[in-house]
């Protein structure tokens, strides 16, 4: 019997029991070890075939008591019948079995995405405490009496540094919920990768000094062409720089190459850092992903600019890959990406109905309802030489531009009441400013669909909060000599 209580071990169909094999289950220990084992969606059928006895058949033992019972010599048709319904039983057990095991497999990578999550949270809490405590201190500096020119320098380079990683941080996440949910943009063009390369290294190279890392750049002296775009390929080589600079500890070394593969570009930055063990080389690039090992010493990010550099590379029909030996070996990352014909479109910045004229001294409408925002960026335009104007919502804007020659218009477009895609659009249909009139649409939403709307509404430009100061100087400024 030990072939028997091995098949119910290894997982049976069903069991058929002559009066023998009765006889023998029911006082069988094992058997009944193997029976009280099972899972709790499984009920082994068992067909049982008891010796009869005077007065017809014996009590079956408990062990045996869901079993169907057959007379000692059945006929060979209900034989038949009765294990293909156990086997139908069983089956079904089995669909049940599956359920389960998905319903199981479901809860733990929802408790595993939650936990992730959580712990993103709270460094994401912990990341923008970071600056804010920076911001208030500065603040203090700048609003101090005491304070001597080079603090005051001081306290201005500070706040540009923690608004800008802040920016960087809210960036970077709404990026990776734009891929997602399949709606990044790729404004894309025909570009040479060596000034990506470029670009991606500048970004990073105050993090490479931080830490004192080495960094070595290696790119062909030939010209590598590509068509794609390259704010999204600088970001996707700066997330791979600063990746390996943060989990490579001090005086690490950090290479980075560019070279041609046949039809494909591919990209490769290798650190001496902390390396990733096997079985989490593809992980890396979930969300919100952290090895345990890392995180002490990463001492900062978010786990989610490996998720952006695979969403943006994905994006443009290439592949990235990480490679380890191994806890404290090192990485390698290398992106490839597929070469292409010129002639690759791109989306530039939104564009009026007419060439505006060069300006270097301005009438600028300025409006916003963020009464700190407002008075900020106004001091900083009259500081340019500008005359500003100021409104704190829609009304105001439409009321100051009816009565006033303006040259830009600078408009927070989630205005309440009237918001500043229905100011531009009442501007422009009614002819209270010319075409020449630059209007420039001022917000936090970032997508496709609010340029779009933007270029609709009537504006000349779109740009993002927290305003990037030189881009909305060179608007002013453009083309002016």
């Amino acid at each position: 019997m030990a072939e028997l209580i091995s098949a119910l071990e290894t997982g049976a169909a069903a069991v058929v029991l002559t009066s023998e094999g009765a006889e023998w289950a029911a006082t069988s220990r094992s058997f009944a070890a193997v029976l009280g084992a099972q899972p709790d969606w499984s009920d082994l059928p068992l067909i049982v075939m008891p010796r009869l006895a005077r007065g017809g058949p014996r009590r079956l033992p408990d062990v045996l008591a869901s079993a169907v019972l057959l007379p000692s010599v059945p006929h060979e048709e209900a034989l038949l019948t009765a294990v293909q319904g156990a086997l139908r039983r069983r089956q079904r057990q089995y669909r049940v079995a599956d359920h389960l095991a998905r319903i199981s497999r479901a809860n733990h990578e929802l408790s595993d995405t939650v936990h992730a999550k959580d712990e993103s949270l709270a460094m994401l809490a912990h990341e923008l405490r970071n600056p804010l405590s920076a911001l208030q201190t500065a603040s203090r500096l700048l609003g101090s009496d005491k304070a001597t020119p080079m603090t005051l320098n001081l306290a201005s380079d500070v706040v540009g540094r923690q608004v800008a990683q802040m920016a960087r941080l809210l960036d970077d996440l709404l990026d990776v919920t734009r891929i997602r949910l399949n709606r990044l943009e790729l404004r894309k063009e025909y570009c040479e990768m060596a000034l990506i390369v470029r670009s991606a290294v500048e970004a990073t190279q105050p993090l490479m000094d931080a830490k004192a890392h080495t960094l070595s750049v290696e790119v062909p002296e030939q010209k590598i062409e590509i068509v794609a775009d390259p704010a999204r390929l600088s970001q996707v080589i700066s997330n791979l720089l600063a990746n390996s600079a943060r989990y490579t500890e001090p005086s690490g070394r950090i290479e980075l190459r560019l070279w041609q593969d046949g039809p494909e570009v591919a990209i490769e930055v290798r650190d001496n850092g902390i390396g990733i063990p096997p079985e989490s080389l593809n992980a890396v690039f979930g969300m919100f992903a952290q090895l345990p090992a890392a995180r002490p010493r990463a001492k900062a990010g978010l786990g989610i600019g490996l998720a952006l550099v695979r969403g943006i590379v994905e994006l443009h029909g290439g592949t990235v890959r990480a490679f380890s030996e191994g806890e404290n070996r090192g990485s390698v990352f290398t992106v490839r990406l597929p070469t292409a014909a010129p002639g690759g479109t791109q989306t530039t910045a939104l564009a009026g109905a007419s060439a505006p004229a060069p300006l270097s001294s301005s009438n600028i409408l300025l409006a916003d309802d963020d009464a700190d925002a407002r008075e900020v960026l106004a001091a900083l335009l009259r500081i340019e030489g500008h005359n500003v104007h100021l409104a704190k919502n829609g009304a105001e804007a439409l009321k100051i531009a009816s009565e006033r020659s303006l040259d830009v218009l600078i408009l927070d477009v989630a205005m309440p009441g009237m918001s500043g895609y229905e100011v531009a659009r009442h501007l422009r249909a009614n002819g209270l400013v010319s075409q020449s009139t630059r209007l420039i649409a001022l917000t936090g939403w970032t997508r496709a669909a609010d340029r779009s709307d933007a270029l609709e509404a009537g504006f000349n430009h779109h740009l993002k909060k927290p305003v990037d100061v030189e881009a909305l100087k060179k608007l002013l400024s453009a083309q002016s000599s």
